[in-house]
């Protein structure tokens, strides 16, 4: 077994308001935040697939579709996400 380091400094420390620190970060750089509204819809609407799914016993075909978000990069100082 080997450690693996960790990545980055807020995970596992207190990350709770990491969603909100990549929105403001987004805001003022002027790109869409990780957790923007068409990913949003998109897990919504696969939350309630499995339900529609589960109650009708059929397969639920969704219809939304969304972008991967690009990831945190790397290598950054604590409290970074660009």
């Amino acid at each position: 077994m080997r450690e693996i380091p960790i990545a980055y400094h807020n995970i596992g420390y207190n990350s709770r308001g990491l969603g909100v620190l990549d929105m403001a970060s987004a805001l003022r750089g002027e790109r869409k935040h990780r957790t923007n509204t068409d990913l949003t819809y998109h897990v919504l609407e696969a939350l309630l697939a499995f339900d529609i799914s589960a109650k009708e016993e059929t397969t639920y075909i969704m219809t939304s579709t969304c972008e991967k978000p690009a990831g945190v990069p790397t290598g950054l100082r604590f409290g970074e996400l660009d």
